[in-house]
């Protein structure tokens, strides 16, 4: 990622921003894509870091540079393997340097030092989170959207993008950006996260409902995306692929991989009466359990969290239609419902 000064440094690479603008394209989104992830455990600043996750004993620096920017330190670790896969001596082609590949001039703005100093560079990383997060204040306040999502925004496309349209821009890079860092510090490097549902899948029972990816946490809700419709929830498995499993006795209407945004995927409707149809997306290829027809309990393992299809992330693409909705096995017709209410009123908390 080459770094965009903030503020008047901007001024001289105005104009490359305005070309780069012109060739982004814009976010055309579909009801499994999740731009920007919400995350339901967002650390304060100051939150620890996963054991381990940080190599050669950069820890300390990032918490310090986290708690002087205001940054959740899984957010500013994530960036960091992003930028260089922590190699403190990586270059790039357009002249960045170091771990947290900084451009020569964003460097004298920012830094101290050598650029190629891994301390010094996350100390700089650190300062400019904070110069991108206090530009995309003001914005955060009167919308309400996440500051931290803001600023990451701003650091992809620059502050003015954010200006501009209020919130994150609808450019795609930008827009996959924000969700690749907000999914990597959530799935590697943030320590306080409490997954939901994190007992053990029952045996099949027959009507019992339960976590459709138990040991998961919430990393995307339902509902408006840029304009499109995030038509389920998104749950992810900190630190490695979970196992997704039917939330209750089910017949699979559909199981298989396509070349559309869901990837691999099952769909199956609710043996209980209720003729929920429930869509479980991105699996993992080559992973998917269960066959169409097949008559499954609650608990079933039905394939293993992935992330094919149109995604940016390891993560289980959550759906759930009314009776009578879809009017295929595919459930391709029709819009889905919130899955969280029909959760938690059958005893499943996310």
């Amino acid at each position: 990622m080459v770094k965009i000064l903030a503020g008047a440094a901007a001024i001289p690479i105005a104009i490359v921003i305005a070309i780069a603008i012109v060739f982004m394209i814009f976010f055309a989104g579909d009801p499994q894509q999740t731009p920007a992830a919400a995350t339901s455990c967002t650390p304060a600043a100051g939150g620890g870091l996963r054991p381990g996750s940080v190599p050669n004993g950069w820890d300390a620096d990032i918490l310090a540079a986290a708690s002087s920017a205001g940054i959740d330190p899984a957010i500013l670790a994530a960036q960091l393997e992003a930028e260089s896969g922590w190699d403190a001596n990586a270059t790039s082609g357009a002249g960045a340097q170091g771990l947290a590949q900084f451009m020569p001039g964003t460097w004298q703005a920012y830094g101290q030092g050598d650029p190629f100093d891994p301390h010094a560079a996350i100390a700089a990383q650190g300062v400019y989170m904070k110069t991108l997060k206090d530009s995309v204040a003001a914005i955060a306040q009167s919308t309400g959207a996440d500051a931290v999502h803001l600023a990451l925004a701003a650091y992809n496309a620059g502050p003015g993008a954010v200006e501009k349209y209020q919130g994150v821009p609808p450019y795609n890079e930008t827009q996959k950006y924000v969700t690749k860092i907000a999914d990597l510090a959530q799935s590697k490097f943030r320590a306080d996260c409490q997954p939901a549902g994190a007992a053990p899948a029952p045996q099949p029972d027959g009507g019992a409902w339960t976590h459709p990816l138990p040991g998961s946490v919430l990393t995307s809700p339902y509902g408006p995306r840029w304009g499109v419709l995030h038509a389920g929830i998104d749950l992810s498995t900190p630190g490695h692929a979970g196992t997704e499993v039917a939330i209750t006795a089910m017949t699979i209407t559909w199981a298989g991989c396509k070349s559309d945004g869901y990837g691999c995927s099952v769909v199956g409707v609710a043996n209980d009466g209720s003729g929920y149809m429930f869509r479980y997306g991105h699996m993992a290829e080559g992973t998917v359990a269960v066959a169409t027809g097949q008559q499954v309990g609650a608990g079933t393992a039905l394939g293993t969290e992935g992330a094919t299809g149109d995604v940016t992330g390891r993560h289980l693409h959550l759906e759930i239609y009314n009776a009578g909705v879809p009017q295929n096995g595919y459930a391709s017709s029709g819009f889905s419902t919130d899955p969280i209410p029909i959760l938690i009123a059958h005893g499943v908390s996310v």
